[in-house]
């Protein structure tokens, strides 16, 4: 098949409108999404939108696979906006405004592989975000100031390959999946992060040198 980009919304010469399959805006000044502009592309299965001030997002059809919303100004992620993704395997929305990610959010998108939210403001990840994404290999929550996150956020994931969660409050540290990656994290979690821990750092070198004596 055609693979085509469009750069700053303009179409490579040769191509049709229908045979487009990915979109790229960058370096632009978007609030919107623009209307309708999903229908006009058959094809179209990826989209980037790469600071571009962009804050309120669209409804994104079961066909996609991969969004990049990165170095925007997005606060709110909707349910109803990833209703149909059901074939999404990659999302992005690093280095935005979200402050809160709902539980139920990612439950619509069964065959995502990487999610990738660091540098984002959001402070609480519940235990079940991820109960129904069982092809995740690499997770991206680094740069947040988490202080909460549930302790069974990654059990039963078996294809995990990179999981960040560095620079944040509770849990500071880059874990790279093994055999015992989930078992660990679940300790560290429970550890760290079960509460709402105002205290978190104080907390964790307590028990550093708890462990080094």
């Amino acid at each position: 098949g055609v693979s085509v980009v469009r750069v700053d919304g303009n179409p490579l010469p040769g191509t049709t409108v229908r045979e487009i399959q990915a979109i790229h805006y960058q370096n632009r000044k978007m609030k919107y999404l623009p209307v309708n502009m999903y229908e006009m592309f058959d094809k179209l299965e990826s989209y980037r939108v790469e600071n571009c001030k962009l804050e309120v997002l669209g409804t994104f059809m079961g066909r996609y696979k991969h969004i990049n919303f990165d170095r925007n100004l997005i606060r709110e992620i909707p349910k109803s906006s990833f209703a149909n993704a059901v074939n999404l395997e990659w999302i992005s929305m690093n280095e935005n405004l979200i402050e809160t990610i709902d539980e139920d959010f990612f439950t619509t998108m069964p065959q995502l592989r990487v999610v990738s939210f660091a540098g984002n403001r959001i402070r609480q990840l519940g235990g079940g975000l991820f109960r129904n994404n069982h092809n995740l290999e690499y997770v991206y929550f680094n740069g947040n100031g988490l202080t909460n996150v549930g302790v069974e956020l990654f059990r039963g994931q078996n294809n995990l390959i990179v999981i960040n969660f560095d620079s944040n409050i509770c849990i500071n540290d880059a874990y790279y999946h093994d055999n015992n990656a989930v078992a660990n994290l679940e300790q560290q979690f429970r550890t760290f992060c079960s509460g709402q821990c105002d205290n978190a750092i104080e907390n964790q070198n307590k028990v550093e040198k708890l462990e080094d004596q």
